[in-house]
C-alpha cells in the first residue's frame, strides 16, 4: 500500500547538477516501485506453485509430466517478466 502522508510527497530538495541522478517525480517512482513490487509477487507465486524437479518418480511417464509441467512453469514465469519489464501497465 503506497504512502500518502503529505510530507513525504515534497520534494525538499533537487538533486545538484553533478550528482549524476536523475530527477524522478515522486508518483512516477512510486509506480515503478508498484511493478517491481508486483513482478517480484508474481515470481514468488510461480516459484511457489512449481514442482520441484529434483523429486524423482519410478513411473517414468509420471517423471516426463512433472518435468513438462515445470518448464511450462518456467515458461511462464519468463513472459511474465518480459512482459511487465517492457510495459508500462500495472502487472499484478
Amino acid at each position: 500500500m503506497p504512502y500518502t502522508g503529505s510530507s513525504h510527497n515534497k520534494r525538499t530538495s533537487a538533486p545538484s547538477p553533478g550528482s549524476g541522478r536523475p530527477v524522478i517525480p515522486h508518483r512516477e517512482l512510486g509506480r515503478q516501485l508498484e511493478r517491481q513490487r508486483a513482478m517480484l509477487l508474481n515470481s514468488t507465486a510461480l516459484s511457489l506453485a512449481a514442482s520441484d524437479i529434483s523429486e524423482t518418480s519410478a513411473d517414468l511417464a509420471d517423471q516426463a509430466a512433472m518435468e513438462c509441467a515445470h518448464d511450462l512453469a518456467l515458461e511462464v514465469k519468463q513472459r511474465t517478466f518480459k512482459n511487465c519489464a517492457g510495459s508500462n501497465a500495472r502487472c499484478n
